[in-house]
């Protein structure tokens, strides 16, 4: 088998975790201010914990793309886009 393969298999199968972990926290009602060990506490197989350096980075990339969530500017932290475009416009409905 070849490694390419494999690893190809590993950050697929790493992005669906995080993407379910996303899932889990919007079920719990955390939807702004998500950090990693947020998603490592609502892993439902316990193998994010060992996730490291650009297989992290990528896998994170992609399942936050997948699930319409967003990255604030130079930090860690995670929001899900609906939730913070409607923060900003209630006055609009005026």
């Amino acid at each position: 088998m070849r490694r390419g393969g494999n690893a190809f298999y590993t950050r697929a199968m790493s992005e669906k975790i995080i993407a379910m972990a996303f899932m889990r926290l919007r079920e719990a009602g955390k939807v702004s201010e998500i950090r990693w060990d947020d998603i490592v506490a609502h892993d439902p197989t316990g193998r994010l914990a060992s996730l490291r350096g650009l297989a992290r980075k990528e896998a994170l990339e992609s399942a936050t793309r997948r699930c319409g969530i967003g990255r604030r500017p130079r930090t860690d932290i995670y929001d899900f886009l609906d939730v913070r475009t409607r923060r900003r416009t209630p006055s609009a409905r005026k």
